[in-house]
């Protein structure tokens, strides 16, 4: 038997068009007493050139949706034993292959007799273990008696591989940024939050209850600012807000910023090549007690330095040069701090 012959009109959706041809098949073969249609070699020839159909096949179930079909396309395609599944409840194949609440959800549609779609299994062929999306339609006699379902197959074992290998891939990220003692977030390209972790929602527990995926940066950035944990927000929360959203603009930008509980954060914010926006909030309230003592330190030996009450100047370690000197030593030179260096530099 010849194809079937194609319009320049816009063609259905794949289990559409599927059913519509299904339909088309029933006036070729004969009707089972059971009331499912069963469709033979015949029909395999019918539409085996049909470039829509490809990478798939069909399948009938019957009122008590057991298999009474499944195209020896199946076969070829994917190299699936049709007699293993012929007279089988799919809960009978599929269970232990899919995703419990996926293989829940399905059973539920399939007692409702609704419509379902991308139904995904794991099935063992003679090529070894595939992946299968199936979607099918509930099919009724003239006078509405339920006969079961007709739909389409389709291989679809490397969309999963890969969609588990970048799942595997992205829970391996997430895992070491939330092993990171650093607060780390990360909103995409319209500035809303993809994820964070808790290192991020303890720098500010005061939000924490908001920071889930979806936010927008305006918002949670917005409620610390009323809050009154910006200090150059205060007063100007919409203006602050805009200024600050304009800088995560920028390629990088990085500052620092007081808390009103005295912390101190470096924040960091870098974009991706996609235009997802990065941002890192490290507590650097430690180094900044560091450098705040390092400079009493300096300030409390430049006192002692100056009231010295003999002549005292500083020279580097490596060459002996003179870098400074104090009061007394210009009081007993008798002559400018500025001139009396310009006198030890012709020493030296």
């Amino acid at each position: 038997m010849g194809g079937v012959a194609r319009t320049g009109a816009p063609w259905p959706g794949k289990l559409e068009y599927a059913d519509k041809l299904l339909k088309q098949a029933a006036e070729i073969v004969s009707e089972q007493e059971s009331g499912a249609v069963r469709l033979d070699r015949e029909w395999d020839l019918y539409c085996a050139d049909l470039g829509e159909l490809e990478t798939d096949w069909l399948w009938e179930s019957d009122a008590e949706h057991r298999i009474a079909y499944v195209s020896e396309r199946a076969r070829r395609i994917v190299g699936i034993r049709i007699e293993d599944y012929v007279g089988k409840r799919r809960d009978e194949f599929s269970s232990g292959s899919a995703d419990p609440e996926q293989i829940r959800r399905h059973l539920e549609d399939l007692r409702a007799r609704r419509p379902f779609r991308d139904f995904v299994y794991a099935a063992q062929t003679d090529r070894g273990r595939v992946f299968v999306s199936t979607s099918g339609n509930p099919v009724y006699d003239t006078h509405g008696k339920f006969l079961g379902y007709r739909g389409i197959g389709t291989q679809v074992t490397a969309k999963v591989t890969a969609e588990r290998e970048a799942e595997l891939s992205f829970r391996r990220m997430a895992e070491a940024i939330e092993s990171l003692s650093i607060g780390y977030s990360h909103h995409d390209a319209e500035d809303r939050l993809v994820m964070c972790n808790t290192a991020y929602k303890r720098l500010y527990p005061e939000i924490e209850h908001i920071l889930v995926p979806g936010v927008r940066f305006e918002d949670h950035a917005g409620a610390i600012a009323r809050m009154g944990l910006v200090p150059e927000a205060k007063g100007r929360v919409e203006a602050w807000l805009e200024e600050r959203k304009r800088e995560r603009r920028k390629a990088r930008i990085a500052f620092e910023r007081e808390l009103p509980d005295g912390r101190w954060m470096l924040i960091s914010d870098y974009h991706t090549q996609g235009g997802d926006i990065i941002s890192v909030h490290q507590d650097i309230t430690e180094l900044k007690r560091r450098e705040a003592e390092l400079r009493r330190s300096e300030a409390r030996f430049a006192l002692a330095f100056q009231i010295s009450p003999g002549m005292t100047a500083i020279s580097e370690l490596a060459t002996g040069r003179y870098v400074a000197v104090n009061d007394r030593w210009i009081e007993i030179m008798g002559c400018p701090k500025v001139r009396c260096m310009e006198i030890i530099a012709r020493l030296e």
